[in-house]
C-alpha cells in the first residue's frame, strides 16, 4: 500500500485556519445547497485544520473526526468503484464490497492522521473552479514554509444534492489512479480472498 500512503500523506491536510482564497479567475455560478465548489473545499480545509490545532486530542479522537470528514466530503462508494474496476462484481458476489469500502476509508484516514502535523504552518489557497460536464474542478495550492508549493485539483460531483469529492490530483497525480494501481496489483498477485484478509488485518480497525 506504499503508493497510496505516499500520495495521501500530502492529499488531505488542508489548514483552513490559514486559508487565503483569492478571487476565482474562472468560477462556476452553480450552487448546490448554497455552497459553491470553492466554498466546499475551503470548508473541508477549515475543519481539518481545527482538528490539527486541537490541544491534547487523543489519536483515536483524531481518527474518528477525520473519518467524519471523509464521510461528509468524499464519495467513498464512487472512489471504491473506480479503484476495484473489473473486480467490483467479484467483491459484490462475495459480499465483500461494503467491507472493502470501510477498509479503504480507514486506510485513508489512518494515513492522514499520522501525517497532519507536518502541515501545521502551511497556507491553503483556492484559486478558482470550472465546470466540465457533471464535474467541478477546483484549483488550489498548499504553501509550506521553505518548500515548493503543492498544486492540487479537486474533482467534485453532485451526488444526492451535495457536492462530493470523487478524485484529487496533486501535481497531476490522481488519487484514484494511484489507489487503483496499488490495490489491483495486490489483488492480481494474491487473489480477492487473500487480499481482503490482508486488508482487514491492516485496516479493519
Amino acid at each position: 500500500m506504499r503508493l497510496i500512503l505516499a500520495f495521501s500523506a500530502v492529499w488531505f491536510f488542508l489548514p483552513g485556519g490559514f486559508a487565503e482564497a483569492s478571487a476565482p479567475a474562472e468560477s462556476s455560478q452553480t450552487q448546490i445547497k448554497e455552497e459553491t465548489p470553492e466554498e466546499r473545499i475551503l470548508s473541508l480545509g477549515d475543519q481539518a485544520f481545527k482538528i490539527i490545532r486541537t490541544t491534547g486530542i487523543k489519536p483515536q479522537e483524531v481518527f474518528s473526526r477525520f473519518k467524519e470528514l471523509l464521510d461528509e466530503y468524499f464519495a467513498i462508494p464512487s472512489i471504491a468503484t473506480f479503484v476495484l474496476g473489473a473486480y467490483g462484481e467479484k467483491f459484490k458476489e462475495n459480499g465483500q464490497r461494503t467491507a472493502f469500502e470501510e477498509y479503504l476509508e480507514n486506510l485513508l484516514v489512518r494515513s492522514y492522521s499520522s501525517k497532519f502535523s507536518e502541515y501545521m504552518k502551511a497556507k491553503f489557497a483556492v484559486s478558482g473552479s470550472r465546470r466540465s460536464g457533471e464535474q467541478f474542478h477546483v484549483s488550489s495550492t498548499i504553501s509550506i514554509p521553505n518548500k515548493k508549493g503543492i498544486k492540487i485539483i479537486w474533482y467534485l460531483k453532485n451526488i444526492g444534492g451535495k457536492l462530493m469529492i470523487t478524485d484529487v490530483k496533486i501535481e497531476n497525480m490522481s488519487m484514484q489512479k494511484t489507489q487503483k494501481a496499488d490495490i489491483v496489483s495486490r489483488i492480481k498477485a494474491v487473489g480477492v480472498e487473500k487480499f481482503m484478509q490482508e486488508f482487514k488485518e491492516k485496516y479493519g480497525c
